[in-house]
């Protein structure tokens, strides 16, 4: 009796006694080899879902943060006030304008003659647009140049 050269199956000659044993000897061969293909195939499939599963954990986590990071930088922006404050003079020495939040800076316009100001903290003094806590005041001898009664201004303010 014969085998192959691959897998030791065996070939009964012409002048063989037929006998059983063989033929189970390569039923046994053929299974073991397909059981081992079989689980291999199953070994390789885990792995590969293995690979997506942590893939997509990934990417999911990259997404998280990457989303994480643009609602911070949407709360950084709306955290951000830049306000346009419109008034009409009233002629008052001393004068507070609300503005919910405490500038940093600003510039003032007299739309009268149309003056520009630059407003900043160190703006303190009589007359002059100052930032105080929660928006900004006019006092002092000087202030109705910057609160005419009748006359427009603009401000724009911002943190």
């Amino acid at each position: 009796m014969q085998q192959t050269t691959q897998y030791k199956l065996n070939k009964p000659e012409a002048d063989d006694p037929i006998a059983v044993a063989p033929l189970n000897e390569n039923a046994d061969k053929i299974e073991a080899a397909l059981l081992a293909e079989a689980q291999a195939r199953a070994a390789a499939d885990q792995a590969e879902a293995q690979t997506r599963a942590a893939a997509h954990q990934a990417e999911t986590q990259a997404r998280a943060a990457a989303d994480n990071a643009l609602a911070q930088r949407v709360t950084a922006l709306e955290a951000k006030h830049i306000v346009l404050y419109t008034y009409v003079g009233d002629g008052s020495l001393d004068r507070f304008f609300p503005l919910g939040f405490t500038p940093t800076g600003g510039i003032y316009r007299n739309l009268n003659n149309n003056s520009l100001t630059m407003i900043t903290p160190a703006n303190v003094g009589q007359g002059i647009p100052t930032i105080v806590e929660g928006g900004f005041r006019i006092y002092g001898s000087n202030s109705p140049t910057y609160n005419t009664k009748g006359v427009t201004y603009h401000i724009i303010f911002f943190n």
